[in-house]
């Protein structure tokens, strides 16, 4: 967390407030650009890529993408928002799945209990990539620079092309990929 104090007003740049932000400028970018799963001028995949159905769930899967991009810069540090966010979502899934279960059933519990495991090895690729950014740069170094963001997008659209082997799918998440990690790059220029 970042505090500055501009005219006596306190400010924080906190992981909520780079998921706020990078939320807010990936979902700007798809609507005004037209970057969308549906099809037409500016589609990111063409519509034989994409079914119908699955428009709203290919939506919600790059705004993921654009919300880790937005946090990814702030691995450099010792604890951030993305270390945490695998776990954090396993838990409320976990909850929001055992709703109607009665609460403390040895089912509910059971399952409250492995959903967590689930998000265990994201948990620690992301553990470990933020170990190795803090043995090569500082805070606010090469991950909060231009160069950082090309060649961290670039890792992403490559590695979506080994997933996905198809050019289309890597170059749209790269480029929400992209947009996510400006948003948070313009966010940290704002404070000190």
């Amino acid at each position: 967390m970042v505090k500055s104090s501009v005219a006596g007003v306190d400010s924080c740049m906190t992981g909520k407030t780079h998921i706020a932000i990078s939320a807010a400028t990936v979902a700007t970018v798809l609507y005004v650009t037209g970057l969308r799963a549906s099809g037409g001028l500016g589609s990111l995949f063409p519509p034989d890529l994409v079914e119908r159905s699955s428009i709203p769930l290919v939506t919600v899967g790059l705004m993921l993408v654009g919300l880790v991009a937005g946090l990814f810069p702030d691995l450099d540090a010792p604890e951030t928002e993305l270390q945490h966010l695998p776990r954090k979502s396993a838990g409320h899934l976990g909850r929001y799945l055992t709703a109607g279960m009665g609460g403390y059933s040895p089912l509910a519990r059971l399952v409250r209990e492995a959903v967590p495991l689930i998000a265990l090895p994201l948990t620690l690729v992301l553990s470990a990539i933020s170990a190795v950014l803090r043995v090569f740069t500082r805070h606010r170094g090469f991950t909060h620079t231009l160069l950082g963001a090309v060649v961290f997008t670039s890792l992403a659209t490559g590695l979506t092309l080994v997933i996905s082997g198809g050019a289309q799918w890597s170059l749209s998440i790269g480029a929400v990929w992209l947009f996510g990690y400006a948003s948070h790059l313009a966010a940290d220029a704002c404070t000190p």
